[in-house]
């Protein structure tokens, strides 16, 4: 019971979180429900139901939904360190914000299963690019939440985030653990190279829960 009604009070911190974003909410948005369906639409119309779309969709993705992601929940960040007033926001039982952020993400990934559940129609040979930009994301919300508590500086997180993704793109035709790479996903490497990362996400996401318990900014 106690469990339900923090989750419901989690929920309602994070529609208050999407709302205190203003016009920052409609960047995610843009990038997902508008520049990438109209760059898939292109290609497809281009090249039909072929590899070369599968590549274009694999570009595409890469490019975008890791970044767009994760928009919601860096960008609410920005309310709990570095300004003065912060430390109201720890002044409850609810110290550890990982559920809050969390939500966040997952509203993004119900963004993401929206358009990732039309390209497989499509093309079902693209389900393994959509579950690695999954993996993606958690290493990349997990490597994000663990920041802000030891560095507590956003700009650092955001750099950090940006710096990552910007390196896969350009390193992405060679295997450098933790870039990931735009070369062909099958099942397999989605075990041996994209789950690790997904791991690492989650215990990034630990380290930065003990942080964050032990640690109001």
């Amino acid at each position: 019971m106690c469990n339900k009604k923090n989750l419901i009070f989690s929920i309602q911190r994070s529609i208050l979180n999407l709302k205190n974003l203003k016009f920052l909410f409609f960047i995610p948005i843009l990038l997902i429900d508008i520049i990438l369906p109209i760059l898939l639409i292109i290609s497809y119309r281009t090249n039909g139901v072929s590899e070369e779309f599968l590549i274009d969709i694999r570009q595409y993705c890469f490019m975008i939904l890791p970044i767009a992601s994760i928009c919601w929940s860096v960008f609410s960040m920005k309310d709990y360190v570095g300004e003065i007033g912060t430390e109201i926001l720890y002044i409850s039982n609810n110290k550890v914000k990982i559920v809050d952020f969390f939500l966040l993400l997952f509203y993004s990934f119900i963004n993401i299963f929206i358009i990732a559940l039309i390209v497989c129609y499509t093309i079902n040979t693209a389900i393994p690019i959509f579950i690695a930009i999954i993996l993606i994301s958690i290493f990349l919300f997990g490597l994000s939440y663990c920041l802000l508590y030891y560095t507590k500086s956003l700009t650092i997180v955001i750099m950090v985030d940006l710096l990552y993704i910007i390196s896969s793109l350009i390193l992405g035709r060679y295997t450098i653990f933790p870039l990931y790479v735009l070369n062909q996903i099958t099942y397999s490497n989605l075990c041996y190279f994209y789950l690790p990362l997904g791991i690492i996400g989650i215990f990034l996401c630990g380290l930065g829960i003990e942080k964050n318990k032990y640690n109001c900014i």
